[in-house]
C-alpha cells in the first residue's frame, strides 16, 4: 500500500530549496515551532510559508520543557505562534507535543502535564476529533516508562521516533510500527534541498488524508451512502420458550455518492473506512407485513465488534405494537463513529406469526 514520505526540521537544518524537497518525492514537513513558554524557532515562520508554497503539507511541533513552566502556559505560547504563522486545521498537519524531557517529573505527574498541554491546545484551537487533536511525539521507551503512554495516546495520534539499525526506506504500510500514525525512522536522511542530515518520516496515505483532509480537497460536506432491501426479508417468531430471534436486516441494493466502498459482506452492515467522525443513520420507509394487531416489535441500531459478532453497543430506536394491516416506521440516529466499527439495523419480533416480513426499507447514511 502507498506510503507518504516526509521530513522534520528545526533551525539546525538549512533548507535551501523546498521545491527540491517536493521534487524528491516528499509530501510533508514537520517544523519546530516553539519551546518553553517564550522561545520561537527563528526558522519556523519562514520554513512553514515556503514549504506550503512548494506544495508540501506543513506541520509543526512544540518541544516540551515541563520543568520550566506550566503546561497551560506552554500550550498558549505554542498556539499563539501557530496562529501567527497562519495555521489552519485540516489544511495543515495538527499540532504536536514533542516530549523528550521529563523535567524531573514522576511518570504520573508527567502524564498529567502532557494531557493538560494537549487539552489546552485542543480547546484553544477548537480541535475535536482524534485525527485533528494535538498529537504526541516520543520514542517507545518514553512512551512505556516515562509516560503512561496509552493514556496520553487515547483519542490522539502518535508520531513515533524509532530508528532501527540499517533500516532501509520503508515501502509498505505493513512496515509501520503498530499504533503509529507517523513513523520517524531515521535521523540520518540526505534530502535534496536540505544541507545537513535530517530526520525522515513515513505515514500511510489514508492516515495523512485523515490528519489533513482539507489539504487534499476534502471538505466538510457529508458523504452519502444509500442501501435498500432487494427482496422481502422474513422475520422469525418467538421460539417455544417465547424468546425472540433478532435479525440483522440484509440490504442487498446499493446506491451511493460516491460509488459504495464501505458496505459490509452481504449488505448487512456498514463499516466506516476513512477518519473517525459522526455518522447519521436513517432507516426510512420501513414496511412490515404479516403481524396481527397487538404484536410487539422493535428496531435496534447496534455496533458490532469488527473482528466478530460481539455487540459493543445497542439502542432500541423504535418500539411499537401492530394495529392492523401493514406497519410503517422511520427512525434516525446520529452516532460518533470510529474507523472499522460495524453498524447494523436489527428487527426483533415478539409475536407468534410465521409469515412476518420486512417488505421495504432504505438505509440512508451520512458520514461527517
Amino acid at each position: 500500500m502507498a506510503l507518504v514520505r516526509g521530513i522534520d526540521v528545526s533551525r539546525y537544518q538549512t533548507v535551501t530549496s523546498w521545491r527540491s524537497v517536493k521534487n524528491a518525492g516528499y509530501g510533508f514537513a514537520l517544523i519546530k515551532a516553539t519551546e518553553r513558554d517564550n522561545y520561537l524557532s527563528p526558522t519556523f515562520r519562514g520554513y512553514s510559508r515556503d514549504a506550503r508554497s512548494a506544495g508540501l503539507l506543513a506541520g509543526s511541533y512544540h518541544f516540551a520543557r515541563p520543568a520550566r513552566s506550566t503546561a497551560a502556559a506552554q500550550a498558549r505560547w505554542y498556539v499563539r505562534q501557530l496562529r501567527a504563522a497562519g495555521f489552519r486545521s485540516g489544511t495543515d498537519l495538527p499540532p504536536v507535543l514533542d516530549i523528550e524531557d521529563a523535567g524531573g517529573r514522576s511518570r504520573s505527574a508527567l502524564t498529567q502535564w502532557c494531557l493538560a498541554f494537549c487539552r489546552e491546545v485542543d480547546q484553544l484551537l477548537g480541535l475535536a476529533s482524534q485525527w485533528s487533536r494535538c498529537g504526541i511525539y516520543c520514542n517507545r521507551d518514553f512512551y512505556r516508562n516515562r509516560l503512561d503512554g496509552p493514556r496520553v495516546h487515547d483519542g490522539r495520534w502518535w508520531w513515533l521516533a524509532y530508528w532501527p539499525e540499517r533500516q532501509e526506506q520503508p515501502r509498505d504500510e505493513d512496515e509501520l510500527p503498530a499504533g503509529a500514525a507517523i513513523w520517524q525512522w531515521t535521523d540520518r536522511g540526505r534530502v535534496p534541498g536540505v544541507r545537513e542530515n535530517t530526520d525522515l518520516n513515513v505515514t500511510r496515505a489514508a492516515d495523512v488524508r485523515s490528519l489533513a483532509p482539507a489539504f487534499f480537497g476534502e471538505d466538510d460536506m457529508p458523504t452519502f451512502r444509500h442501501y435498500g432491501l432487494g427482496q422481502d426479508f422474513p422475520i422469525p417468531p418467538v421460539n417455544a420458550e417465547g424468546v425472540p430471534s433478532p435479525r440483522a436486516l440484509n440490504f442487498h441494493v446499493e446506491w451511493a455518492d460516491p460509488a459504495p466502498t464501505a458496505h459490509g459482506v452481504g449488505g448487512s452492515s456498514y463499516v466506516r473506512k476513512s477518519s473517525d467522525g459522526w455518522t447519521s443513520h436513517e432507516l426510512s420507509g420501513v414496511r412490515i407485513e404479516g403481524m396481527k394487531p397487538g404484536d410487539q416489535y422493535q428496531l435496534q441500531l447496534v455496533i458490532v465488534d469488527p473482528g466478530g459478532e460481539e455487540i459493543l453497543w445497542s439502542a432500541v430506536l423504535h418500539e411499537a405494537r401492530a394495529t392492523a394491516g401493514d406497519e410503517h416506521a422511520s427512525v434516525v440516529r446520529t452516532l460518533r463513529s470510529r474507523v472499522g466499527q460495524r453498524v447494523r439495523w436489527r428487527f426483533i419480533y415478539f409475536g407468534h406469526q410465521t409469515s412476518v416480513k420486512v417488505a421495504r426499507a432504505e438505509w440512508v447514511i451520512k458520514e461527517y
